[in-house]
C-alpha cells in the first residue's frame, strides 16, 4: 500500500509539473497511470505489506484522496512566502540605495 501512495503522490506532482496541458502531455499520464495500475494490480503482492482488501484501505483511502488538495494548499503556501520575501527584498534593496 506504501508504494501506492508515494505513486499517487507522484502523478498528483507529475500533473502539477507537466502544466499546461498538451494533448502529448496527457497522453503520457494516462499511459504512464494505466501502466502504473496495471503493474501494481498483476505485481501488487510484491509490493505490498498489507493486503488492498483490509481494513488499513480505510486509513490509506483519505491519505491518497487527501494527497492534492494538501499539494495545493502547500503550493500556495510556499507561492505567497516567495512573492512576501521578494517584497520586502525590493523595499529593504531600494532603502539601501537612497541612503
Amino acid at each position: 500500500m506504501n508504494v501506492f501512495l508515494i505513486g499517487v503522490v507522484g502523478f498528483v506532482l507529475l500533473f502539477e509539473i507537466v502544466k499546461p496541458l498538451t494533448y502529448k502531455k496527457v497522453l503520457m499520464l494516462i499511459g504512464l497511470a494505466v501502466a502504473f495500475l496495471a503493474f501494481f494490480l498483476m505485481l501488487g503482492q510484491y509490493f505490498m505489506l498489507s493486503s488492498l482488501l483490509t481494513r488499513n484501505v480505510f486509513f490509506y483511502l483519505p491519505l491518497a484522496l487527501a494527497s492534492r488538495p494538501v499539494f495545493r494548499i502547500l503550493k500556495t503556501g510556499v507561492l505567497n512566502a516567495q512573492r512576501l520575501y521578494q517584497r520586502i527584498a525590493v523595499k529593504f534593496l531600494s532603502r539601501a540605495h537612497s541612503h
